[in-house]
């Protein structure tokens, strides 16, 4: 049974989601605050962030990740998770996320699951 929203539908923007947030930033929000971590303090501003993201989308391209691999992140909340997880996807990939807390047999499900490479 297919339901529907009584809403319209939503056009989708022909944009990456790298694109859509942070394609149109201007230069004056570069040195803005992006991502506090509430553990450390820890600051990037837009400019950083942007800057992070594609080192490591770029690190990702270099060791063979090509469109469509999934990569998992396995890892605490913090500010560099959010820099991994669209550094995954700015070099075309699909992201798992898998708690941390998970046991090897865990892990090695959501791994074998979502073909992780």
């Amino acid at each position: 049974m297919i339901l529907r929203s009584p809403y319209p539908d939503v056009e989708a923007p022909g944009l990456s989601l790298h694109g859509l947030l942070f394609g149109g930033l201007p230069p004056a929000d570069s040195v803005r605050t992006a991502i506090i971590d509430a553990v450390t303090g820890r600051r990037h501003s837009y400019g950083e962030l942007v800057s992070a993201i594609d080192s490591v989308a770029t690190a990702l391209a270099a060791r063979g990740m090509i469109l469509g691999d999934v990569a998992a992140l396995v890892a605490p909340n913090s500010a560099d998770y959010a820099v991994v997880f669209h550094g995954v996807l700015r070099a075309g990939g699909v992201l798992t996320p898998a708690n941390p807390l998970y046991g090897a047999g865990e892990l090695a499900h959501e791994f074998r699951d979502s073909r992780t490479r």
